[in-house]
């Protein structure tokens, strides 16, 4: 019976020092799960390229992955899908196919060797010590599963995130929208040059100003739901901006930060690009808003697009104790989660993490070090 993993939003080697898999005790519990699949997909957001130069995320990633490797069995295979944090994963290939006067259509499952992807993309192979395919924007696990880490779905979201303002100010001023009846060389043609500029600018900036980038979002969500007399104000200011920026055409945005309306956004989003795509699957698989899923508690309906594609979210291994410790490893954002396929099962949210405490997920770093926003605004 084979058995296939897929795992997502590592975040390994960044500043902010949140990639719970730094902690041995929770690497330990993965090496453990990992050495039973016959097949690991790392679905996006593995190496963090955002808050960091490449050449530091590779130095603190890379020992984790080649750790992590030991326990795979020989013949495993392991295949990447980049997301929106580790898009430069695919820095070689793209610039490749930016030279070409004729490229060929960007599909929905792309194939590509390491070497042909990047410089590190060959170092995580190599640090994996195996052949390690990249599939982009997704891959298709089986027959009726398809697998993507779900960063087009910000050109949809209802959350005004970095991410969101980007692409709506890109297709603003470009004049041209994702049409309904899309490609991924449409989401790619209003995403690329965020991510571009993004990856560029990271090289230069200091520790200092990176971390301040980075926690942008926190530091906002924190305001907003303080009680300090400022926060009224701070929210009210929200309403109007983004009032602003649904007039502008931006929109349609919403200024409600509740935790409803953090997964109404994102399954909002999702249920656009499948259809959008016309993807066609009888599941879809995806990573990127850090909320696995469906779990037991959730409504089975709201797990389903529109055109009744039934979803299922990896979830994350970060961890940030002003947002998740008091949930508890019960809590929705708790990481430590993926989505497993065993002998042409449904797929289902595999909790791999268990019995750990915060302070575990810690390792040797101090409560309160990382700074990373919730995972409803880490998009």
């Amino acid at each position: 019976m084979s058995t296939t993993l897929l795992i997502s939003d590592l975040h390994l080697g960044g500043r902010l020092n949140n990639d719970a898999l730094r902690s041995d005790k929770v690497r330990e519990q993965l090496k453990e799960r990992v050495a039973d699949v016959d097949r690991l997909i790392l679905l996006g957001d593995i190496l963090e390229f955002r808050h960091s130069p490449q050449r530091d995320a590779l130095r603190d990633g890379l020992p984790i992955l080649e750790d992590i490797a030991t326990a795979l069995r020989k013949g495993a295979e392991v295949v990447i899908v980049p997301g929106n944090h580790d898009w430069s994963f695919l820095e070689r290939w793209n610039a490749h196919r930016a030279a070409e006067e004729n490229p060929s259509p960007l599909l929905l499952d792309n194939v590509i060797s390491s070497g042909e992807a990047s410089e590190a993309g060959s170092a995580v192979a190599q640090a994996l010590g195996r052949t390690v395919e990249f599939r982009y924007p997704g891959m298709w696990v089986e027959d009726g599963v398809y697998a993507t880490h779900g960063h087009y779905l910000d050109v949809h979201a209802l959350l005004p995130t970095v991410e969101r303002l980007g692409a709506g100010a890109l297709q603003r001023l470009s004049g041209e929208m994702v049409p309904l009846a899309a490609k991924p060389a449409d989401y790619e043609r209003v995403l690329a040059p965020w991510y571009a500029f993004i990856g560029a600018s990271v090289e230069r900036l200091s520790v200092a100003s990176s971390t301040r980038r980075a926690t942008t979002g926190a530091r906002a969500y924190e305001r907003l739901k303080s009680r300090r007399p400022s926060a009224k104000a701070f929210g009210v200011g929200l309403r109007a901006g983004v009032a602003a920026l649904n007039a502008t055409g931006i929109g349609p945005l919403s200024a409600e930060l509740s935790g409803q309306a953090v997964i109404a956004s994102a399954m909002h989003g999702i249920d656009e690009v499948d259809a959008r795509l016309s993807i066609g699957a009888e599941h879809l698989i995806f990573g990127h808003c850090h909320r696995p899923g469906p779990l037991a508690s959730d409504d089975a309906e709201a797990w389903l697009t529109r055109v009744g594609t039934k979803l299922h979210n990896t979830g994350n291994w970060v961890f940030e104790p002003r947002f998740q410790k008091s949930g508890g490893q019960d809590g929705a954002y708790w990481p430590g989660t993926g989505v497993v396929l065993e002998g042409g099962k449904p797929p289902r949210v595999d909790r791999i993490v268990v019995g750990l405490t915060a302070d575990d997920l810690l390792g040797d770093r101090k409560n309160g070090r990382g700074t990373t926003p919730p995972p409803e605004l880490t998009a």
